[in-house]
């Protein structure tokens, strides 16, 4: 668990934290790792044909040092999106934002248009606020982790920060500390959805 979600588990209330789902972050690191591995495999066969020892071990330690490396830097660059339930509301966080909005701006549990897995639907869009001021006025709050040179409002509900989401077993925890909360939740599950994706909405 994050610092970020320590600090906001001790603000709130009886506050219970959920995982659903994971997320990684990629770099225009992870081609310079496939350019170097595919150079190494091409040559790698030629040094054996030329019964070059040298080459052959240098080329098979760089590939060891290589697989290393991106092990490592697969687990550093993997996150956990958590679901934090309070009695002051709910708490998403995911790869690139955090959002927060309190109980009585929940609209619906429904089918996020965003992956087609279930979610709940805010009423109000979240405003570009700390989430420790959304958390003391409770007012629905979004903190991006990319800098944005204008202030972050997003006015569609149906935008893809407008969903906190929900795992699919409806028996599980999370499920039931949103009940508890929210006991005349709508629900709008349908069967099916048409699912968008792509890579700056595909969030979960």
């Amino acid at each position: 668990m994050s610092k970020d979600d320590q600090q906001y588990i001790q603000q709130m209330t009886a506050a219970h934290s959920y995982g659903v789902g994971w997320a990684t972050r990629s770099s225009t690191l992870n081609i310079f790792f496939y350019i170097f591995i595919f150079n190494l495999v091409i040559s790698l066969p030629d040094a054996i044909q030329q019964h070059d020892m040298k080459h052959i071990w240098i080329n098979v330690i760089l590939l060891f040092v290589i697989f290393v490396l991106g092990v490592l830097f697969w687990r550093f660059s993997i996150r956990e999106l958590k679901v934090i339930v309070a009695d002051e509301g709910m708490i998403y966080t995911a790869e690139r934002y955090t959002v927060y909005t309190p109980w009585e701006n929940i609209l619906r549990a429904t089918l996020s248009p965003y992956g087609g897995l279930p979610a709940l639907q805010l009423r109000t869009s979240a405003e570009d606020l700390p989430i420790e001021q959304g958390i003391g006025e409770r007012r629905a709050a979004i903190k991006m982790r990319i800098r944005s040179k204008r202030p972050m409002k997003i006015q569609s509900r149906y935008e893809v920060y407008n969903y906190i989401p929900l795992t699919n077993n409806r028996e599980d925890g999370l499920w039931q500390d949103v009940r508890r909360h929210l006991p005349d939740l709508e629900m709008n599950l349908p069967a099916a959805q048409p699912v968008k994706q792509s890579s700056s909405t595909r969030i979960f």
